[in-house]
């Protein structure tokens, strides 16, 4: 289990490079790799080293971290194209609060 440890971190690690500069494509590219690597988390061959499984954890941490931040400024920027755009794409009328007068 330990070189398939560092086998797992090597593809965590490509992943964490992905999610630095996304890429669909990219994206593509680590999916088997991450897959087999889950794979061999699922059924180890043998019994995990300590400090290897800690580093991997951590550097799941660390994706898992970059993953949500990712999340969260999609969720932050479809709120602002929703609120500032119709359905079709047109721009959404600007309210204005407050009260207008014309003397004379």
């Amino acid at each position: 289990m330990p070189s398939e440890l560092i086998e797992i971190r090597v593809c965590v690690a490509a992943l964490r490079r992905v999610l630095l500069r996304p890429s669909a494509a990219e994206l593509e590219v680590c999916a088997p790799g991450l897959t087999a690597a889950a794979a061999k988390l699922a059924s180890p061959s043998e019994a995990p080293d300590p400090s290897e499984a800690q580093a991997l954890a951590i550097d799941l941490d660390v994706c898992r971290k970059f993953i949500e931040q990712g999340q969260t400024t999609s969720r932050v920027v479809a709120a602002l194209i929703a609120g500032g755009y119709s359905a079709m794409g047109n721009a959404a009328p600007l309210t204005v609060a407050g009260t207008f007068s014309v003397a004379g």
